[in-house]
């Protein structure tokens, strides 16, 4: 069982697992994948790492990863004590540049869920303290980025402090001088992709296995049907050759083709590419012969469709089920 304790932020879970004891000692967990998901929380970790930390006064951060990869992090302690900090990096929230700390100990047992788009800073409270850190994707250099401690900011009540830190922590600059906003679809970096090997439908699979399974708990079973076949079209938008945004199409008849299964990766929201991808689309199915697209949009997202000119099937907008959403028939 697991007991949560509320934080500043949402996105931040701040909790512990009960533990048992016996006659040999005792037993917690320090994740349970299945536990997670009955709480809302998706994280699968790829990579776990203890760190090993002699001195007190040690200091990690402020560490975060860039979109198209980025990470998140729990927190746990098996040895020592220390005060860990989540500072909330994302440009466009009304929460930018605040911050949340704790103490985590292995007297207290608690464990903290840094989110994407949040920085993660955590200094040692007593000596051999002991950390392990587990991500949900893996390090990359190129993305991995610092801001300093110090920075006046994001003002963390210990910047005015010295610590035991790496040479990298120690040179690194300020927030001002780093990029954290997430490109753009006028990025040349996003490309488009018309799927037609099983190499590149993957790109389409795991955006729709990201974005659907994981965020919104659909089944597998659910998710694919018999339209995800060789016949099926699919468009796969790429950020570095990373896929995050796919949707597909499929032949009702000589004139008629259905598209669907329109997903974009959460951390590229908002920045046009449901509407581009579904553009793409739409210029392929015109490019080979077809002359109507029917869609079965999910009810609150009538409006995305509307304005990319699609009228309903019908007058009092019929609902209809569609996989695990409810949805209105439209087409164009």
């Amino acid at each position: 069982m697991i007991t949560f304790e509320q934080t500043p932020f949402a996105e931040v879970k701040l909790f512990r697992f009960d533990g048992v004891t016996d006659n040999r000692g005792g037993k917690i967990r320090s994740w349970s994948r299945e536990e997670f998901l009955q709480h809302g929380i998706d994280f699968a970790p790829v990579e776990s790492v203890i760190y090993e930390i002699p001195k007190t006064g040690t200091l990690y951060g402020i560490h975060f990863q860039l979109v198209p990869k980025p990470q998140q992090k729990l927190i746990t302690l098996i040895a020592g004590a220390g005060v860990d900090y989540a500072i909330d990096l994302r440009p466009d929230s009304p929460t930018f540049k605040k911050w949340f700390s704790v103490e985590l100990s292995t007297t207290n047992h608690r464990q903290i869920l840094i989110p994407r788009g949040f920085g993660h800073l955590f200094y040692s409270t007593k000596p051999d303290t002991k950390m392990l850190f587990q991500i949900d994707r893996e390090f990359d250099p190129a993305l991995s980025k610092t801001i300093s401690y110090r920075d006046p900011e994001i003002e963390l009540d210990i910047c005015d402090r010295d610590f035991i830190v790496s040479p990298k922590d120690a040179a690194a600059p300020m927030m001002s001088s780093i990029v954290l906003k997430a490109p753009t679809p006028s990025n040349p970096q996003i490309q488009v992709l018309r799927a037609s090997e099983e190499w590149q439908r993957a790109g389409a699979y795991s955006v729709r296995v990201e974005g659907m399974n994981r965020q919104h708990h659909i089944p597998l079973r659910d998710e694919f049907d018999e339209h995800d076949c060789d016949g099926t079209k699919y468009i796969v938008l790429l950020d570095d050759g990373y896929p995050v945004a796919t949707c597909r199409f499929y032949e009702n008849d000589a004139n008629t083709v259905t598209l669907g299964r329109v997903v974009v990766l959460p951390e590229y929201r908002g920045l046009g590419l449901g509407k581009k991808v579904v553009t793409e689309a739409e210029n392929w199915a015109k490019e080979l012969g077809y002359k109507q697209i029917d869609i079965d949009s999910r009810v609150e997202a009538i409006q995305f469709y509307e304005k990319l000119g699609y009228i309903h099937a019908t007058c009092n907008d019929e609902i209809i089920k569609s996989g695990s959403f409810e949805c209105v028939q439209m087409y164009k």
